[in-house]
């Protein structure tokens, strides 16, 4: 997505096991010549002459309202005086560059390393669990009709798509914990042995987009198809509305994802402001 000639704007869902992969993927785009300026959901890159350099991405304390704290902005200062110039963050995600390939690599504490890491992406798999168990609804109705006698095929203009969502939801929710848990037993073994904490690299995260891209895209399908009474030969506007308010109660969440530092009662209340408000859009559509 580009804002101008010389600034293109880079969508990077890079979760805090995935260090390896976002330094990778930030020395290829300097070398493309893009200079890494803001970061985000979107990092922002300015064009520029080719270069060379190393990154390093670190997880740390971002503190609240934008105020970073007095350990992390020591910390900082201990990398610029190493020569790792900060170059930007995002929230807990921090970036440093050298261009002087003989600077040693920066030096933490690895259980730290370890311990910070699985605060960022544990807190990212239960906001996706919280997802995937508002999604259950439908699955509940599928189950609860089939037990009071209903045919499959009676319910293949709503209850089944959304069955086929909800489960579509838990799988990533369990595959993003799969993920997570393969990097803390690998984090683990590597800190009893001494070594170096191994990261996700680009590759692996590649192979790790395509799979929640494939299911996105089963996900918003099977969502329209079924708002529009694909299934049932039928269109009516009330039945797509169900959809609608199964989509649009996750929002929240979605947003809580992207920050973190928001608690569990703001997510609920979140949640009930936008039940309340889809409920009575229907009211109204309803009495229309």
């Amino acid at each position: 997505m580009k804002k101008d000639k010389q600034t293109i704007k880079k969508l990077l869902p890079f979760q805090a096991t995935d260090l390896t992969a976002l330094e990778q993927y930030l020395e290829e785009m300097a070398a493309k010549g893009w200079s890494l300026k803001r970061l985000s959901l979107f990092a922002e890159f300015e064009q520029c002459e080719p270069f060379s350099a190393r990154f390093n991405a670190e997880v740390l304390s971002s503190g609240a309202n934008g105020t970073l704290p007095d350990e992390t902005r020591r910390y900082i200062d201990f990398c610029g005086e190493a020569g790792w110039e900060f170059v930007t963050n995002s929230r807990e995600l921090f970036i440093f560059m050298t261009g002087d390939r003989s600077i040693p690599d920066i030096v933490t504490d690895r259980s730290e390393r370890v311990e910070a890491v699985t605060r960022s992406c544990r807190a990212g798999v239960v906001y996706l669990w919280i997802a995937a168990a508002l999604m259950l609804l439908p699955v509940i109705g599928l189950v609860s009709n089939l037990l009071s006698g209903a045919g499959l095929a009676s319910q293949m203009d709503h209850e089944i798509p959304m069955t086929m969502i909800s489960l579509l939801m838990i799988f990533l929710a369990a595959y993003n914990t799969a993920i997570f848990s393969k990097w803390r037993r690998g984090a683990e073994l590597a800190l009893s042995e001494g070594r170096e904490i191994p990261y996700y690299d680009l590759a692996a995260v590649k192979k790790r987009r395509a799979v929640m891209l494939i299911c996105l895209i089963v996900v918003i399908l099977a969502a329209v198809l079924s708002s529009l009474g694909f299934f049932s030969g039928e269109h009516p506007l009330l039945r797509g509305s169900a959809v609608l308010l199964t989509m649009l109660i996750s929002i929240p969440v979605v947003l809580t994802m992207l920050d973190r530092r928001r608690s569990l009662g703001a997510i609920l209340l979140a949640e009930l402001g936008v039940a309340a408000a889809c409920g009575a859009i229907m009211a109204l559509i309803a009495l229309l």
